[in-house]
């Protein structure tokens, strides 16, 4: 699905944040909104589209909305919320398979200022990676849409870790 008018405004909000800044590279989830995303805000910098970056899969919940999910599977729905790190949805793509491609991503990754877009369940394993290891409580975070995660690190560390809604 590609942008629509709320998304591109949402692009070019974060393009014009984020315009002092000189990205070394750029990284994107293959899906077409977050790579038109990557693509307005790198402006000239090369996007590399990496299937690593791409959201969970959520397997026969993918497209449904919550409530009908919990219609339809309440126990397994009551599961995936007191616990979704042990939990995956039936089809769907498990936690640690999430954190494992996520790793390997942040692994290979270059530069020293660097953008990546991605999506919400992505965006919280990868900041768990960065900021402590642990998993972050999906329903204790969602990462809105048109936000800033900027980390920064000192002697390979992460010394400060700050979000921004900017759109």
């Amino acid at each position: 699905m590609p942008l629509n008018s709320v998304g591109y405004s949402q692009a070019e909000a974060l393009k014009s944040h984020l315009s002092t800044i000189g990205f070394d590279a750029a990284y994107s989830s293959p899906l077409s909104r977050a790579r038109a995303t990557a693509e307005i805000i790198a402006s000239d910098v090369p996007v590399s589209i990496d299937h690593r970056l791409i959201e969970i899969h959520n397997g026969d919940w993918q497209g449904r909305r919550k409530q009908d999910i919990a219609a339809q599977w309440p126990q397994e729905w009551q599961r995936w919320n007191t616990e979704p790190t042990r939990f995956t949805p039936p089809g769907g793509e498990a936690a640690d398979s999430v954190r494992a491609r996520v790793e390997d991503f942040l692994n290979g990754i270059r530069g020293s200022t660097i953008l990546c877009v991605s999506h919400g369940v992505v965006i919280q394993t990868l900041l768990s990676i960065l900021i402590g290891g642990q998993y972050i409580d999906h329903n204790a975070y969602e990462p809105p849409n048109g936000s800033i995660h900027t980390v920064w690190f000192r002697n390979n560390h992460v010394s400060d870790c700050r979000t921004e809604r900017i759109a």
